[in-house]
């Protein structure tokens, strides 16, 4: 499992290196000693003759490179083997066993980690290779009209499941019922937006309490539903203490 996070959509090769780690099993707390025996291990398991270009591998995990050249390389060579590099360990771990790949998140990868999961897809063949992909309809890779892709387009929740979903976050209680059918109806039934409102309300105390039952009730009617989830965002933002406000504006701008 690897997933793409909005901060490092600038960030060459994020995805890809985090999908290396989990074929690997580096766990957070590894060291690079522990990172390189991992990657030694595995690479004798997928190839046992030692054809693999190491060196790709080795920039992709933070570990030092043993190949002298590697940086004089131009970026377009370095681009080049570590695309497959990649796709070559992903295909040959699928030779050995099924494998299943989930990749969260896919509107906020790098371009360069597309590349490498496009390249596992043309070589893929017949390999027990199972690629699930998450993404928003703003963004879709580029191969999913293949005979062998299928999309699975997720609906916004049913009324009733957004109602659940609702009450499991902010509470049951009759008080609520009146802020909860404002809430499905600004929502409509995007789980994230729900879920959102309903951590914005707790933050500002409109809901609260050990059973999260309610708040005071002049809060409670005084409440206007966020038009977004953006809007929900920003608000967060501008209810930061002021330097961190300008700590998070001047990361972020």
């Amino acid at each position: 499992r690897a997933a793409a996070m909005a901060h490092t959509t600038g960030g060459p090769y994020h995805l890809a290196a985090e999908l290396l780690r989990a074929l690997l099993a580096v766990d957070a707390g590894d060291d690079r000693a522990e990172v390189a025996r991992k990657l030694t291990h595995t690479l004798a398991l997928i190839d046992p003759e030692g054809r693999a270009d190491l060196a790709p591998l080795q920039s992709l995990l933070d570990l030092p490179v043993h190949e002298e050249a590697w940086p004089r390389l131009a970026p377009p060579v370095r681009r080049s083997r570590s695309i497959a590099a990649l796709r070559t360990v992903v295909l040959r771990e699928a030779a050995l066993h099924p494998l299943i790949l989930l990749v969260e998140d896919y509107h906020w990868a790098d371009l360069p980690s597309t590349e490498v999961l496009d390249a596992v897809v043309e070589g893929m063949g017949a390999a027990r290779l199972l690629l699930l992909v998450t993404t928003r309809p703003d963004r879709y890779p580029p191969w999913t009209r293949r005979s062998y892709c299928q999309q699975l387009q997720l609906p916004a929740l049913e009324p009733e499941s957004a109602g659940v979903l609702l009450r499991e976050l902010i509470g049951p209680s009759s008080d609520l019922a009146s802020l909860r059918q404002q809430i499905l109806v600004q929502a409509g039934g995007v789980p994230l937006f729900i879920e959102e409102i309903a951590r914005s309300l707790n933050e500002s105390g409109v809901v609260a309490g050990q059973d999260r039952s309610h708040g005071p009730a002049e809060r409670r009617d005084e409440v206007v539903i966020p038009a977004s989830v953006q809007a929900i965002i920003a608000a967060r933002i501008d209810r930061l203490p002021p330097l961190r406000g300008r700590l998070l504006h001047g990361a972020t701008g």
